[in-house]
């Protein structure tokens, strides 16, 4: 297991979580069901439907490596959905 720093933007907004996680991928599905989704805001419909999958892992999730900062990766999807997500994961190396 390792630890992630997810960081996204949406709505003007920015989220930041950390997981203990076996893969980035995994760790973007916890961050996802860290977001305020009963915040008066959004996401409603659509929208809602498609983040209650990304957490429930009934959506697979593809992460890309983001070219030249190593042990970080970028949820596509997310960027391509409106209103767009996007989130960044980062391994991260915690002191002791």
């Amino acid at each position: 297991m390792a630890y992630f720093t997810c960081i996204t933007e949406n709505r003007e907004s920015t989220y930041l979580s950390q997981h203990e996680a076996a893969c980035a991928e995994e760790a973007l599905h916890m961050h996802i069901g860290k977001l305020p989704f009963d915040d008066g805001t959004g996401p409603f419909d659509e929208e809602l439907e498609w983040l209650q999958a990304v957490v429930s892992g009934a959506k697979a999730v593809e992460v890309l490596p983001v070219g030249d900062c190593k042990s970080t990766w970028f949820w596509l999807d997310g960027a391509r959905f409106d209103p767009p997500y996007t989130p960044y994961i980062v391994k991260t190396e915690l002191e002791a």
